[in-house]
């Protein structure tokens, strides 16, 4: 059974709109990439099918059945977890606090007001560890942590629990090339266990890497659907920036390109900067 289907779905702030006639179906297990322009309406998607927005018009389908999701937790219980581009962090919590805050695992029935405190520690670390963090993070105050840190401590969140639906909303930009790769290669992984993701990027080469579809929103319009297998980049950018014309299409395609080794170049003059102020 198909397990989200979106069908003509608006979102109107007063009179602007934000998002128009965008319809969709995602099976379990699909990765779908959504991408466009700042302004095209994305992060308003995913707000909407997280629970974040009430959409103006349109449905949103749920294995068949309409669904109204008027809370974020509402969208979770039906298995829907998401990373939104506002991470909207606590700073005050540990990071082991935030990764389970309203989610605690507690103890049996008999005993369900104290928390699984190790229990908790396990899988926390684990997810830690697919990052390559290190476990001592998690007595940490997530407001002394780093822009990359705190996209972590949001992605180990949305992974903490068993998902159907994963919502990525440009979360791969805040971490490094070689995390970049880590998560990844687990959206793959989730796909094999029929979880399904739809990711946002302005990176092409990582959309085009994961994904089994391509979306592109143009001004909050719907523009195109593409099967991944079927598609260029030139092709999604021209349907990006809304034009051929080459002088607007090839300094993107150009910058698509050339993103990752501008990246990796940078990181690796990080290290080396570090290396020469302990030296």
């Amino acid at each position: 059974m198909t397990l989200l289907t979106v069908e003509n779905l608006c979102q109107y702030f007063g009179s602007v709109p934000a998002l128009l006639d965008v319809s969709f179906a995602i099976e379990p297990g699909e990765v779908l990439g959504v991408v466009g322009q700042r302004g095209a309406g994305k992060t308003t998607l995913f707000q909407l099918l997280s629970g974040a927005y009430l959409p103006t018009e349109g449905q949103i389908i749920v294995e068949g059945e309409p669904v109204t999701f008027h809370t974020v937790a509402q969208a979770q219980r039906r298995g829907i977890y998401a990373v939104q581009q506002d991470l909207q962090l606590v700073d005050e919590l540990t990071v082991l606090e935030h990764i389970f805050l309203g989610r605690e695992i507690r103890g049996p029935r008999y005993l369900p007001v104290f928390p699984q405190t190790s229990k908790m520690l396990r899988i926390a670390r684990d997810l830690l560890a697919d990052f390559e963090v290190s476990p001592e993070l998690l007595s940490e105050e997530v407001g002394n942590l780093s822009d990359e840190q705190r996209q972590i401590v949001a992605l180990a969140r949305a992974l903490s629990r068993p998902s159907r639906l994963l919502l990525l909303d440009d979360a791969l930009e805040a971490l490094s090339f070689a995390r970049q790769q880590i998560l990844l290669n687990r959206l793959r992984d989730l796909a094999e266990e029929s979880v399904a993701t739809i990711l946002s990027s302005d990176d092409l080469k990582q959309i085009f890497a994961v994904t089994d579809r391509i979306l592109v929103l143009y001004q909050g319009r719907q523009v195109a659907l593409r099967r991944t297998s079927e598609s260029t980049p030139h092709e999604i950018v021209e349907l990006i920036v809304g034009t051929q014309q080459q002088e607007r299409v090839t300094p993107m395609i150009w910058a698509f390109e050339n993103y990752h080794a501008a990246q990796q170049q940078a990181e690796a003059l990080e290290r080396t900067q570090s290396e020469l102020r302990q030296n």
